[in-house]
């Protein structure tokens, strides 16, 4: 982080990561095929970003925020520890999972990472019987995203450097 982003206050999260805080911080991460997941209590003013690269962890990793189904019950947990949230009590915003490459329609389904991981973050939100409130997924092309805990705003940019709001 930065001297300015810190005065700022701006937290960047890194890819298979997350980072929860409150107001007045700004949660900022760049995706592709990945999925921003950002959790809101509006009623704190709280909430987390998780970063995640696939669906589903099955080999072993221990970088729980890698994957949607380990990573999005380590963000909650996160914020009830650090917070006292209540998961009834939160809202979800989603962004990415870009088809990035194009592949044949055979491997489609193997190469088609962007689209599980939208499957998998909707499965597992559902699961924990959060609402997702807001969304920009999907296309192909990478997003640059700004989750705004003051107000839950989240700021999505694209290529065309359109904000985009969730």
């Amino acid at each position: 982080m930065t001297e300015m982003d810190f005065q700022m206050n701006i937290i960047n999260v890194g890819v298979g990561d997350l980072a929860v805080s409150a107001s007045p911080h700004i949660l900022k991460t760049i995706l592709g095929s990945c999925i921003g997941i950002a959790l809101y209590s509006p009623r704190d003013k709280a909430g987390g970003l998780l970063h995640i690269m696939l669906p589903v962890s099955n080999n072993g990793d221990m970088n729980r925020a890698k994957y949607a189904n380990t990573g999005i019950p380590f963000l909650i947990s996160a914020l009830e520890n650090e917070y006292g949230i209540k998961r009834h009590k939160l809202i979800a915003k989603i962004a990415g999972g870009a088809n990035m490459f194009t592949f044949k329609k055979t491997l489609a389904p193997i190469f088609d990472i962007g689209t599980n991981n939208i499957a998998a973050v909707r499965n597992y939100l559902q699961q924990f019987n959060i609402p997702i409130v807001g969304e920009d997924v999907g296309a192909n092309y990478g997003r640059r995203i700004e989750f705004h805990l003051e107000s839950g705003r989240m700021v999505i940019v694209g290529p065309d450097k359109k904000e985009v709001h969730a």
